[in-house]
């Protein structure tokens, strides 16, 4: 982006990133792939870069890496450039963006940035979350929204958790929404580097 904005000579060019989608044959709620790795790459990029915008695509996966579900995709995209490039006023757009976690107890509460500070929603179960304890081994968590922009997730599984990913899996599960439908995109709570013989092809 920052060479083709220098090629056409405006550096505030607006530029749209869409998250590559997610793609399997079967839902799966923790899965360590490259896939959420590049898409949390996708991610930092536009929240480092001036005058972007990201549309989330991770509820929508398919059978391959082209998702067949397009006009959602495209709304959110329309979204962006309706607030951010045309400057309409009272048009959310983006990812709600996880900012912080404590511990309370069994369970973590997730913080959020949100667009327009919309409240968060859960649409289904599971939400699609996954918790771990100190030994790494993620479990199925449950989840709720606690006020309008923190979530809480625990497991009876799991006495003692410490880190949470959500929506990490090749093919994932993604239920955690603004009110205006805008999705929570894949995140990790800790982002430190994953050992390679963890990652599967």
């Amino acid at each position: 982006m920052t060479s083709w904005r220098k090629a056409f000579g405006d550096e505030q060019l607006p530029f749209c990133l869409f998250q590559i989608c997610g793609w399997d044959r079967q839902d799966r709620l923790y899965w360590q792939t490259k896939l959420p790795i590049i898409q949390e790459a996708q991610h930092k990029a536009q929240l480092a870069l001036p005058n972007t915008g990201f549309v989330v695509t991770a509820d929508h996966p398919h059978g391959d890496i082209h998702p067949m579900v397009k006009q959602p995709i495209a709304e959110r995209a329309v979204r962006w450039a309706r607030a951010a490039v045309y400057g309409e006023k009272g048009v959310t757009w983006g990812t709600p963006v996880y900012q912080s976690m404590k511990k309370e107890g069994k369970r973590l509460v997730l913080s959020f940035r949100a667009p327009g500070n919309e409240a968060l929603k859960i649409t289904g179960e599971p939400a699609g979350f996954v918790i771990a304890g100190a030994d790494g081994k993620f479990v199925e968590a449950r989840a709720e929204v606690v006020d309008r922009t923190s979530v809480a997730v625990w497991s009876d599984q799991m006495a003692n958790p410490v880190t949470v990913c959500y929506a990490w899996s090749q093919r994932a599960i993604c239920h955690l929404y603004t009110e205006s439908g805008l999705p929570v995109g894949p995140f990790r709570s800790d982002d430190g580097p994953i050992p390679s013989s963890e990652i599967r092809d």
